[in-house]
């Protein structure tokens, strides 16, 4: 939790591994320090790292999950500034990299990269007030939330259906997916508390 700590370090990686011409080493430094800035609520610096992290790993055959860690991370940070026009395209580069890289494999595991992508495309729709396209995009999470049954899954789900009821003035069903998130995980969770606070 020590944020400026943890960022003087990461810079220290970074450094060293520029000296050292290591290009993983400096790909996962900016990823580092995008999720320090994103922690910071600094969604410039944050987004700025984390395109330079998805520049140097992007042309390696990585695999679709870390790839797909990098928008998810992106798409959130624009989430955090408001910018729902970028979030949208963010999560349509996203939805074209899954399809090119994935189609209709359905594992868990890509299941989960789509169900990530589609709650972000439902955020930047929410924002954008357009809620046709947001209740769409959940509807796929939906989908994909419910087959991987995973307590995570249902968690980010859960949560972006409250966001999504309580935009259209639905308060009473905002609270019952708060309570939804509150049950699966059995945790303290910021976003549902503002969003039953927000009632």
């Amino acid at each position: 939790g020590k944020l400026q700590q943890s960022l003087q370090e990461t810079q220290r990686m970074l450094d060293d591994a520029k000296e050292r011409n290591n290009k993983l080493g400096r790909a996962l430094a900016y990823k580092q320090i995008g999720v320090i800035y994103l922690n910071m609520k600094q969604t410039e610096p944050a987004i700025e790292a984390l395109e330079r992290y998805a520049e140097l790993m992007k042309g390696d055959d990585s695999d679709f999950s870390s790839i797909s860690s990098i928008y998810y991370r992106m798409a959130k940070a624009y989430d955090y500034a408001k910018a729902y026009d970028k979030e949208l395209g963010v999560t349509n580069e996203w939805l074209s990299y899954l399809h090119h890289k994935v189609g209709e494999i359905k594992r868990p595991d890509v299941r989960e990269c789509y169900n990530s992508c589609y709650l972000a495309r439902a955020a930047a729709f929410i924002g954008r007030k357009k809620f046709e396209e947001a209740k769409e995009a959940l509807d796929t999470a939906s989908h994909h939330a419910h087959l991987i049954k995973t307590s995570l899954s249902l968690h980010h789900y859960y949560k972006m259906e409250a966001r999504y009821n309580l935009a259209l003035g639905n308060a009473a069903k905002a609270l019952l997916y708060t309570d939804s998130v509150r049950i699966i995980t059995n945790e303290k969770d910021d976003h549902s508390d503002e969003v039953r606070a927000q009632r």
